[in-house]
C-alpha cells in the first residue's frame, strides 16, 4: 500500500448520555481501543499534525495519522488519555481558553442537553508533560464565520496567547470551532502566528492542500471497526469530501 497522511477527528471517547443531544460525537473506549490497535495493525505511524506536515512534503510511502480531539473534554483525560498510553500513541487536544475547567456551554446554549466538563488546567498540564500536543480551539468557542474582523483576532489571537501564558508553550495549531472557517479567519490564523490551522473538510491530507483548512476523517458513535477500516485504508472519505 502506497504512503497515506490522514488525520482523525474524535470528541468524545465515554458512554453518551440518555439525553445527550449529539450522541453521534461520542466514541466508546472499547471501540476507541480497537481503532488504536487496528492502527497498529496496518502500519500506521501516529504522529502530532505538525511531524505529519514535516513529513508530508517527503516522497515516502509512510502511512502517517495524527489523532486530534476537539474541545478538550475531561472525558479524554479520563478515558482516551490511558489507552494512548498504552499504545505509545500521541495525540492533538483543541482546548477553548476561556472555558478551561469549565463546561460546553456552546452546546448547551445552541442544542441544550448534556453539560459535560472540560480539563482543568492541571490537567491540561499533565497531558501535556505526557506527550500530548495543546491547540487553540478560540477563545469561547464562537462562529467564526459570523464574526467582524476584531472579534476574530480575539477568539484566534487572543486565545493563542492565553494559552500560551497558562501552559508556558507554544501553541502552534488552531482547530475552527463548528468547523467554521473562511477567507478572513484563515488570514488571521497565519497573520498571529499559527503553522497550521484545522478544519471540518473530509479527506486526506495531501502535500498541495492548504495548511490552514486541513482535512479530517471524522470518526463517531457508528464507526464500528469494518467502517473505520473503510476510512483509512481506501479513498472512501476523500470521495465523500469531494476532493477533486
Amino acid at each position: 500500500m502506497k504512503g497515506k497522511s490522514l488525520i482523525l477527528m474524535y470528541h468524545n471517547i465515554g458512554v453518551p448520555p440518555i439525553d445527550a443531544p449529539m450522541k453521534g460525537l461520542y466514541v466508546l473506549p472499547s471501540m476507541f481501543k480497537v481503532q488504536l490497535r487496528l492502527l497498529k495493525i496496518f502500519g500506521f505511524k501516529v504522529v502530532t499534525i505538525k511531524e505529519l506536515l514535516l513529513d508530508i512534503n517527503k516522497n515516502n510511502n509512510k502511512k502517517l495519522v495524527a489523532i486530534t480531539f476537539d474541545d478538550g473534554y475531561y472525558d479524554f483525560y479520563k478515558n482516551a488519555l490511558p489507552l494512548l498510553a498504552e499504545f505509545n500513541y500521541t495525540a492533538n487536544v483543541f482546548v477553548v481558553a476561556s472555558l478551561i475547567g469549565k463546561t460546553n456551554e456552546w452546546d448547551t446554549i445552541r442544542y441544550g442537553g448534556v453539560k459535560e466538563p472540560l480539563m482543568n488546567l492541571d490537567q491540561l498540564r499533565e497531558i501535556q508533560q505526557k506527550g500530548i500536543v495543546i491547540g487553540s480551539h478560540s477563545y469561547s468557542h464562537a462562529d467564526l464565520t459570523a464574526l467582524d474582523e476584531e472579534s476574530l483576532k480575539r477568539e484566534i489571537g487572543y486565545s493563542k496567547e492565553y494559552l500560551q501564558g497558562l501552559l508556558k508553550t507554544k501553541i502552534e495549531t488552531f482547530c475552527y470551532p463548528f468547523g467554521g472557517c473562511n477567507d478572513k479567519a484563515k488570514s488571521i490564523v497565519k497573520e498571529v502566528g499559527y503553522t497550521a490551522g484545522i478544519g471540518s473538510k473530509r479527506g486526506s491530507v495531501k502535500p498541495s492542500d492548504d495548511v490552514y483548512d486541513l482535512r479530517r476523517i471524522p470518526v463517531r458513535l457508528n464507526t464500528h471497526p469494518l467502517l473505520f477500516l473503510y476510512k483509512i485504508l481506501t479513498e472512501y472519505e476523500d470521495k465523500k469530501g469531494r476532493r477533486k
